[in-house]
């Protein structure tokens, strides 16, 4: 349903702003998704401007398509984007991150100020694994890793550990931090049953500026009862 309403009433909901467009969100994130799935975002919009505006995404990857209803939105009008992501035309597993952009106005170009950041986990077939005599057992001793004060500091680390405590070798096929302001360690890939190694994590302050969400860390393994893992860091200002 399309309908009108004023912008005052519409900010609680559309707390995000490109140019004279209203938004839900500037980060999306579709569910994860195994190959062979798709999964859609909805992403809410409102028309600010004194014209009608025909809603617009530049620079679409090939895994992901979008449709917008209603195609047109007079002032004040709200409508909706759909975003639809095709795990079939993603490259590899684990996190896949782009940037699209909202074109606020026909003949419009990409930047920072119209960037909408979009992010895509592809998980392996857990089904692959199953089968094998010898599974390996995941533990981290946090996924919740406090930094502590950063102060004016220009980085802060932290480290937690990694453990194996299943039968079979454990490989982490995928160590990936969800933006800029991480750097992630580690000394191997692969953990032998009964070992533990540590991984170093580092937020690195000149990226803070840029972030559109929460420090994290992503890992995945062939552990098939805990494919993906996700490490919240924390901080003090």
């Amino acid at each position: 349903e399309i309908y009108t309403l004023s912008l005052h009433d519409a900010l609680p909901i559309l707390a995000f702003r490109i140019g004279d467009v209203c938004l839900t969100t500037n980060n999306i994130e579709f569910p994860d998704v195994v190959r062979g799935d798709t999964a859609t975002v909805r992403v809410e919009i409102m028309n600010d401007t004194q014209e009608v505006y025909t809603p617009n995404l530049m620079h679409l990857p090939p895994y992901i398509t979008a449709t917008f209803t209603p195609q047109m939105l007079a002032r004040n009008r709200r409508g909706y984007i759909d975003l639809t992501l095709h795990s079939d035309k993603l490259i590899s597993t684990g996190l896949t991150q782009t940037s699209i952009y909202l074109a606020r106005y026909a003949g419009d170009k990409v930047g920072r100020a119209n960037e909408i950041a979009v992010s895509a986990i592809l998980l392996p077939d857990a089904s692959l694994f199953q089968s094998e005599l010898a599974h390996p057992l995941l533990e981290l001793s946090t996924t919740t890793l406090e930094l502590g004060k950063l102060g004016h500091k220009k980085k802060i680390t932290g480290t937690l550990t990694i453990s194996n405590r299943g039968n079979g070798l454990l490989r982490i096929t995928s160590l990936q931090a969800f933006d800029s302001t991480l750097e992630i360690s580690i000394p191997k890939r692969d953990i032998l049953p009964g070992e533990t190694i540590n991984m170093k994590v580092t937020l690195l302050a000149k990226y803070l500026r840029q972030a559109k969400s929460q420090p994290r860390v992503l890992l995945i393994c062939n552990d098939p009862n805990h494919l993906k893992e996700t490490i919240t860091v924390n901080y003090e200002k």
